[in-house]
């Protein structure tokens, strides 16, 4: 058991659970994938054990081995792909994926544009569902010639004016990909990312209603979407509501657990919307949103090498347990 930084929550790596499932993809086939944690089960959706036979770990463990791929993209070139595995490791240190999850609303997309501009890491949208994809914001961003040079400030300031024309209708949004793609043909076009110098990987995870984070009955259950983006990565940032007290909000290394008394089994941050009510200036509302998403991108990208790190504690630790 390792200290993440003086005075936070420790993280207890041989207490992660993990092994591989699978469930049925929108074309009926099984879709294999690592499990890290199985919270969503208490939403009522199954998941399943797989049962491994000898050579589906032999082609798992050589994709693990000698590929530099993040955990879920190895699964995935192993279980769900036949062929031949290449050789793409080349001195190259293991990826990690870091999912940004949370409610409807809450800037995933914006927040994983703007992690990518600013550290040169690929973005694997995993999210079907919303029409401003993070790719999409992505790509605005550079055509209007940013770039990470800027300032954090002007990229969040540009970000949100994008949103901001997208809700009064003055943008014109090329389709999104087709409803029915699976999450094997998404997990495809991923692995391509392997090829990007950066030492991980973004996971822009689907949007659950704010209702199901606040537990009322009747909201949606999870679907093969949500295990993808929420499962299977070595680290994850939670986004969460807003929290009365805290106007211009920190990023916390899953304080939310340590409350509990517990440890954190892989690396885990979570982030509080900045409070803004109605009767906010509408430019103090702006403001606000640009500095309190400027300080997140800026604390992630101080904390990225350890939390990078620690994610390759947990593909090592999958490796163990799923292989041994």
């Amino acid at each position: 058991m390792t200290d993440w930084e003086p005075g936070l929550p420790p993280v207890e790596i041989s207490k992660l659970t993990t092994d591989v499932a699978w469930l049925d993809d929108l074309d009926g086939q099984k879709f294999y994938f690592p499990r890290f944690l199985d919270h969503w089960r208490r939403q009522g959706l199954g998941i399943p054990e797989a049962e491994l036979d000898p050579d589906q770990k032999e082609r798992l463990d050589l994709c693990l081995r000698t590929t530099s791929l993040p955990t879920l993209l190895a699964v995935h070139l192993a279980l769900n792909r036949s062929g031949k595995i290449p050789n793409t490791k080349a001195g190259q240190e293991p990826k990690i994926a870091l999912s940004i999850a949370g409610h409807s609303g809450s800037g995933k997309s914006i927040i994983s544009a703007a992690l990518s501009l600013a550290t040169g890491a690929p973005i694997l949208d995993l999210d079907p569902f919303s029409q401003l994809s993070s790719t999409y914001y992505l790509e605005e961003l550079r055509k209007a010639g940013l770039d990470s040079k800027q300032s954090m400030a002007d990229i969040v300031l540009a970000l949100l004016k994008i949103r901001a024309k997208y809700q009064k209708g003055e943008l014109t949004i090329p389709e999104r990909r087709p409803a029915a793609i699976t999450v094997k043909e998404t997990l495809n076009k991923g692995l391509a990312l392997a090829q990007s110098p950066s030492p991980f990987i973004i996971c822009d995870c689907p949007g659950y209603p704010i209702e199901a984070f606040l537990r009322k009955p009747d909201t949606r259950e999870a679907d093969e979407w949500d295990v993808a983006a929420n499962q299977t990565t070595e680290a994850i940032l939670r986004l969460l509501p807003a929290d009365l007290k805290r106007r211009v909000p920190e990023l916390l290394w899953g304080e939310d657990l340590h409350r509990r008394g517990k440890s954190l089994p892989r690396p885990s941050l979570v982030w509080h919307n900045p409070y803004i009510d109605d009767d906010t200036d509408p430019f103090l509302a702006v403001h606000l949103q640009i500095l309190a998403m400027s300080n997140l991108i800026g604390s992630l990208k101080q904390k990225m090498p350890t939390i990078i790190e620690r994610g390759k504690e947990v593909r090592e630790r999958f490796i163990q347990k799923v292989l041994s």
